[in-house]
């Protein structure tokens, strides 16, 4: 229950950061996530290891489309630093807030819940990202949005990309999290030493 306060006081700070500095708000919501993961759930902190390769290598693909937001405009090598730190954070706080709210034992339950929770959220943080707090691609002026939801301003493989990215991360992290139990417990008997 505490480590949910704390989170949550994490949240609201960082929405009153993000509210009056995008760019700040994105840097404090990075470290606070590191901070935070790093007194809560130190245990978890290897997650950071595939979130980072996925998110980082499909940034490096579609670099040339990620090249200026509206409201980021800090770059390195011509990319947008958004999408490369709002990726990986956004990761991690999937697998450390929703990943132990799966009942699932086998992995590929967790993995299958944990895409399913996902797909829905990039939805909902696309949907607020775009119409509330005003993010908008520079390259996604001239692709049309979701019908009636009008979001996912970019061509339909990027959107696949976008999906796929959270999904083989879910898949990653449910495997590598099965394999680190059994290892554990296999280690408890005295079978191998970890």
């Amino acid at each position: 229950m505490t480590r949910w306060i704390v989170w949550g006081a994490g949240f609201v700070v960082f929405s009153v950061v993000f509210s009056l500095d995008r760019e700040a708000g994105l840097f404090f919501g990075c470290f606070l996530n590191i901070v935070l993961g790093w007194i809560l759930v130190p245990r978890k902190m290897w997650v950071w290891l595939p979130a980072l390769a996925i998110s980082w290598s499909w940034v490096f693909l579609a670099r040339d489309l990620y090249a200026g937001y509206n409201v980021f405009h800090v770059t390195v090598g011509g990319v947008t630093l958004f999408p490369a730190i709002a990726w990986p954070n956004l990761l991690v706080l999937l697998y450390f807030w929703l990943y132990p709210a799966i009942p699932a034992r086998a992995w590929w339950r967790k993995w299958l819940g944990l895409s399913l929770v996902y797909c829905a959220l990039l939805i909902l943080v696309e949907y607020v990202g775009y119409h509330f707090a005003g993010v908008h691609l520079d390259a996604g002026r001239q692709y049309r949005g979701w019908p009636v939801l009008d979001i996912f301003h970019c061509p339909w493989w990027m959107q696949a990309a976008y999906f796929l990215n959270g999904i083989v991360f879910s898949g990653v992290t449910a495997w590598l999290t099965g394999r680190r139990s059994a290892l554990t417990v296999a280690d408890r008997g005295g079978i191998i030493g970890v």
